[in-house]
Formats: C-alpha cells, sequence, structure tokens
C-alpha cells in the first residue's frame, strides 16, 4: 500500500485519533503513512462541516421505505461479482467507491469523486476486477471511518484482527452492547444518506462481516 492509498484517510480526524489512541503505537517507517491521514483529515473537516450544514436535517428525515437487499457470505464467495451484476439494474441503488471512503462527503460531488479517482487501482489486486469511484463498494469502509469498530480496521496495525471481530462484528466485548447500539444507529444513518443520494431506490448492500450480524439487521 502507497502512502496515499490508506482508507483511513477519509473518515474523522476525531475518530482517527480515537483510532491511534486505542491501538498500538505506530511502526517509525509506516509514520508517513500516520502523518498523510493526519494531513487528509484535518483538510476534508470544513467540507464535513459544509456537508452537515446543508444535508444532516435532510438526513434525518429520510425514510427508508424499501427493505435493504443485504448480500451476504463469505470472502471471495463470489460476492462483488453478484453485486456488479444485480445493480446494473438501474431500479436498484447502491453505496459506491467515493462515498464508502469519505462517507461524510457524500453530496459534494464531482471534485471529491475526481480527487479519489487519483488514487484507486484500475482493477482490485486480489482478483482484476475493475474498479472506478462510482463503483458498488461495502459499507464497512465507511463505517470505519466514522466509527471506532471496524472489522477493516485491524488491517491497518500489525496486531491480529481478533479485537476487531469481537468488538465490531461479534459485539461481545466488555462494552459490547453499548458499541452494539452505536453501530446500529451509525449503520442506519448511512443507509439513510445512501437512499437520499440514491433518490430513494431500494438498497442493495454487500458486507461479507454482515454475515455475521444477520440477528441485528
Amino acid at each position: 500500500m502507497k502512502i496515499a492509498e490508506n482508507p483511513l484517510a477519509g473518515g474523522t480526524l476525531r475518530n482517527w485519533l480515537r483510532l491511534l489512541a486505542a491501538n498500538p503505537p505506530v511502526r517509525v517507517k509506516y509514520l508517513p503513512r500516520a502523518a498523510y491521514v493526519t494531513l487528509m483529515t484535518m483538510a476534508f473537516a470544513p467540507l464535513r462541516a459544509l456537508q452537515a450544514l446543508l444535508y444532516d436535517t435532510r438526513i434525518r428525515q429520510t425514510d427508508i421505505t424499501h427493505p435493504p437487499l443485504f448480500v451476504l457470505g463469505h470472502y471471495r464467495c463470489g460476492g462483488t461479482h453478484f453485486m456488479n451484476v444485480l445493480t446494473q439494474d438501474p431500479r436498484w441503488g447502491f453505496l459506491s467507491t467515493t462515498q464508502a471512503l469519505v462517507p461524510d462527503l457524500f453530496f459534494l460531488g464531482r471534485p471529491v469523486r475526481n480527487l479519489f479517482s487519483l488514487f484507486l487501482h484500475e482493477k482490485r489486486p486480489m482478483d482484476n476486477v475493475r474498479v472506478t469511484p462510482e463503483s458498488p463498494e461495502e459499507p464497512e469502509h465507511a463505517l470505519g471511518n466514522q466509527l471506532p469498530w471496524g472489522f477493516y480496521q485491524g488491517f491497518c496495525w500489525h496486531d491480529p484482527t481478533v479485537d476487531y471481530v469481537r468488538d465490531s462484528v461479534l459485539f461481545s466485548g466488555p462494552e459490547g452492547e453499548a458499541v452494539r447500539a452505536r453501530w446500529g444507529e451509525a449503520y442506519v444513518r448511512l443507509l439513510k444518506a445512501c437512499t437520499l443520494a440514491n433518490h430513494g431506490k431500494p438498497l442493495v448492500i454487500k458486507n461479507p462481516p454482515d454475515t455475521a450480524r444477520i440477528p441485528l439487521l
């Protein structure tokens, strides 16, 4: 991963600082990457404030009138291909790559998409699937940039991800019920924002960690 490819760069400064405090110290060789994330979270702060001012009320007032279609299953089982096929139907809405990576800048349009297109690989390294700023993406990335509990955050530190599985997938950590409640609120808000951005269309959501969260969904 190059310095400018860290997915946490699209999160909030507050969330980034909480992650730094909760995890092992960043190794010396990764300090440039941590500095980049810090600068990006600070640089996006005014835009986040602008979107909050313009859209927070509309997001809260948005109703999810159609239950989302959740695509579940383990990694490498074909979920991405199935999701890409489903979203060819214009009747469905979905979370785009740009929206997942910078979830608090949903509605600021082309400038944000153009910026993040500079950092995207043309194809995913694990399966050669083409990626664009408008490709469907998993909400786990968005939630990990808004909350200190996200499964993919565990891959950004050198410790095993077992605590992230416990805390953000199974919700069985010391503060499990409180984390579950806050995570659920954030997920509903994300789905409302996605519904608003897709003009009320029913959503298709593909997120492998949700396979362990079926009762909560």
